[in-house]
């Protein structure tokens, strides 16, 4: 039996008081697996008649990414199987056909973009493969699209009904000529609809990442990041309706030095929106923190349909030193902002002899939870509240234990999160991790607070499982999967409120 040995004080002494909420929280837990690596990996989740765990992950030794996908049973999320979607190896040398993006296209079927240099054409090929992620079926490549010269690059995005695919084609990086875009707009049977070519008015020296978001519409937005000499970066738009001959350009120049450091683009209907935070770069800001990038406020743009932009705001929060985007959830007609204060210290490890590989360790610390609402009609952020979170440091863990699970519900704002306790465990005292429970109203006001006296993450011979702050699938209100950790092993379980 695990009782909590802590020093009391107010913030136990409400946990206490509060204890009867609890009731109505359970978990059930499947059976434990071993984990798979998820350091710098894509991970996501569907649900259709199983649950199936999508791990896409680059592998340096292939030069391609490992595809891996698990499938548990919706009835007690216990795992029945494993498929492999990555591309098949030759038995000498590797293969020249490289995995590029999966999507989701009806229940568990899924189509995969993948590219391979022709050396014939000299041409870099856009295929897409059908496959069934439950029975691992799948069609033969297909080609889409090419493009000139080896060293290209492809941009993949899908609109959010799944009718429409945009494809940036990267290929011209001679930096004595301006910076071209290339689109090519893609209807839901891979077909393409229409291509462009947009001469912009910067030279080849910018970033090559782009951010690609198509409507369902099939209008086409792109955020790229701006360069010029002898003067601060930004970040730019550009817009094409998925027919015109020509793109529009919409600057989110800053006035001053600051900078949009992380964000994120949605669809509010046929309505483009543009959540970010921004930081004083270059400022005392940054000097006083130690470059730990402090948020100065949240940054938001609108556009419509045919491009034009609604709003382009700025609300200013005040330094808030290491804030890291968590989500921004469109809410009707509001936009729920989820961040951490989450640090991550990058180390390389000592390289082995006769190796060629580096290899790095990860250290996380998390010292507050931070979330608020911002108003779509107008882009201000109407509150944030900062919540102070305590801690240990993690290693090598993708931070995994020290965020928060959100669930809205009610017009209300749940939080999971992890509260680190001594505890009596046999005839010792020990650290665990307790699962805590607090809820907000909308104006960030908390109606409640409280330890869950039960979840089945307790520690006991068979283990000490924590609840993994990373995963909340959805399956009904109310209602969600979530997945508890230890080291290497992890389990699913049904989350109910």
């Amino acid at each position: 039996m695990i009782l909590p040995f802590k020093q009391v004080g107010f913030a136990f002494i409400a946990f206490v008081l509060l204890a009867a909420q609890t009731n109505a929280q359970t978990f059930t837990w499947g059976n434990p697996v071993s984990s798979l690596k998820e350091t710098d990996s894509k991970m996501n989740h569907v649900v259709g008649s199983n649950l199936y765990q999508i791990n896409s992950r680059y592998n340096d030794a292939l030069f391609n990414r490992d595809v891996n996908v698990t499938s548990y049973s919706l009835n007690n999320l216990n795992k029945e199987a494993t498929n492999v979607l990555s591309i098949e190896q030759p038995v000498m040398g590797k293969a020249t056909m490289s995995h590029l993006e999966m999507f989701p296209v009806k229940g568990t079927d899924h189509v995969i973009f993948l590219d391979d240099f022709n050396t014939k054409t000299k041409q870099r090929e856009l295929f897409t493969q059908q496959v069934n992620i439950d029975t691992n079926v799948k069609t033969k490549p297909v080609l889409v699209t090419s493009m000139p010269t080896r060293n290209s690059t492809y941009f993949i995005s899908q609109s959010p009904n799944g009718k429409f695919y945009a494809v940036i084609k990267q290929h011209s990086h001679d930096k004595k000529l301006n910076e071209k875009v290339n689109v090519a707009l893609l209807d839901n049977e891979f077909k393409v609809v229409k291509e462009i070519t947009y001469e912009t008015p910067y030279l080849n020296k910018t970033p090559l990442q782009n951010q690609l978001y198509v409507s369902d519409q099939g209008a086409v937005f792109i955020v790229k990041d701006i360069d010029l000499a002898k003067a601060k970066p930004f970040k730019t738009v550009y817009f094409w309706d998925g027919n015109a001959s020509t793109m529009q350009e919409i600057s989110l120049k800053f006035d001053n030095d600051f900078q949009i450091y992380q964000y994120k683009g949605h669809f509010d209907g046929g309505d483009f929106l543009l959540h970010g935070l921004y930081t004083r770069i270059g400022s005392k800001g940054v000097q006083v923190y130690g470059g730990s990038l402090p948020a100065a406020g949240i940054y938001a743009a609108r556009f419509n349909s045919k491009g034009e932009k609604l709003y382009i705001t700025t609300s200013d929060t005040g330094e808030i030193p290491g804030l890291n985007l968590k989500d921004f959830v469109l809410d009707g007609n509001k936009t729920w902002l989820f961040a951490d204060r989450m640090f991550v210290e990058k180390k390389a490890k000592p390289m082995v002899q006769g190796s060629f590989t580096f290899e790095y360790d990860y250290t996380y610390s998390n010292n507050a939870i931070v979330f608020g609402k911002i108003d779509n009609e107008s882009g201000k952020l109407e509150w944030h509240k900062i919540v102070p979170l305590e801690e240990p440091n993690t290693v090598n863990d993708n931070g995994s234990y020290l965020s928060y699970l959100y669930f809205l519900k009610n017009n209300q704002l749940t939080i999971l999160f992890n509260d680190t306790q001594k505890t009596k465990f046999e005839d010792r005292t020990v650290n665990d991790r307790f699962t805590a429970i607090e809820t907000y109203d909308d104006r960030g006001n908390q109606v409640s607070k409280s330890l869950i006296g039960a979840t089945g993450l307790e520690i006991d011979r068979n283990g000490n499982y924590d609840l993994d702050t990373s995963i909340n699938v959805k399956v009904q209100d109310g209602k969600y999967i979530v997945r508890g950790k230890s080291h290497s092993s992890e389990k699913y379980g049904y989350f109910t409120f």
